[in-house]
């Protein structure tokens, strides 16, 4: 019972928040569009106040944006010690010398198989 008491009271904070926020951002477009009607007299309120609100969208797009890339700098700033490489990391000669052994197989067989496509696409013009 005081589980769910917990569950709807976090849900009704929640609730009031989301309620504040959207109360916050239409009156901001409110007035961004009584302003954007009294400078221009042709747009009507309507118009004027949904361009006021796409407006808050798209600065608080922005906004949400900026403060994400700020926080993943700080993240990848603290964390260069993780990201030092250790001897067990690298690969060994052994290792390296079969990688690039089966690399070079591979490149010599597409450009294998590229030399006859293009030889047989030069004899089908013929």
């Amino acid at each position: 019972m005081q589980a769910l008491q917990a569950v709807v009271s976090k849900l009704l904070v929640l609730a009031v928040i989301a309620s504040i926020s959207l109360s916050v951002v239409l009156g901001i477009g409110l007035i961004l569009g009584y302003v954007l009607n009294r400078l221009i007299p042709s747009i009507e309120l309507g118009i004027a106040t949904l361009c006021g609100l796409a407006a808050v969208g798209i600065c608080g797009f922005v906004l949400v944006s900026l403060f994400r890339t700020y926080a993943a700098s700080l993240e990848m700033a603290g964390s260069t010690e993780e990201d030092e490489l250790e001897v067990s990391d690298l690969l060994t000669e052994a290792q390296l010398e079969q990688i690039t052994s089966k690399l070079s197989e591979e490149v010599l067989l597409q450009m294998d198989l590229e030399h006859r496509q293009t030889a047989r696409r030069s004899k089908n013009r013929r």
